[in-house]
């Protein structure tokens, strides 16, 4: 699990975690990526939609 401090979140750490995994899958030939994201943290839904990923469950708890 990797997860960003509500105080270091907006900083670009989010997209720089995002292209490091999908480069790393790319290099390891993996066709697909699973993430997962709180119910209450938009900032995160927000990015994973903006780069294309679908949404396909929001857990209801986590870390905060």
């Amino acid at each position: 699990m990797v997860a960003i401090s509500e105080k270091a979140r907006g900083n670009g750490i989010g997209i720089l975690l995002l292209n490091e995994v999908e480069h790393l899958a790319k290099t390891m030939q993996i066709t697909k990526i699973n993430l997962a994201v709180v119910d209450t943290n938009q900032s995160a839904q927000k990015l994973y939609e903006r780069y294309d990923y679908i949404i396909k469950k929001e857990l209801t708890s986590g870390y905060q």
